[in-house]
């Protein structure tokens, strides 16, 4: 019997699957954000800055994802944490989100 991969690539098979990260623009949010692109996951990022949005979402392309996304909100602010919800499911309509990960 084969052992299994202990590879930080090895695909746990997440493809089409869609995960939210926030803090994804840096350290450990940029990290599981990463993470989930290579195993094949939908990976939308929420961050403060546009600028590094943009870079994470090509990181994100980069490493595996077929649909970076990056949303803009500060989660510190409640206006901006109800906002970002909506967004996101307006995106993800009927098909939903199979992982929320808050880093921030």
């Amino acid at each position: 019997m084969k052992a299994p991969s202990t590879s930080s690539n090895a695909n746990v098979g997440l493809k089409g699957e869609v995960a939210v990260v926030s803090g994804a623009s840096q350290g450990i949010g940029l990290a599981v954000a990463l993470r989930f692109a290579r195993a094949g996951a939908d990976v939308w990022a929420v961050a403060r800055s546009e600028p590094k949005g943009k870079d994470v979402v090509e990181q994100l392309k980069q490493a595996g994802a077929i649909d970076a996304r990056c949303f803009l909100a500060d989660l510190s602010r409640k206006d901006d944490v109800l906002r970002v919800a909506d967004e996101i499911k307006a995106a993800a309509g009927e098909k939903g989100v199979e992982y929320l990960i808050q880093t921030q």
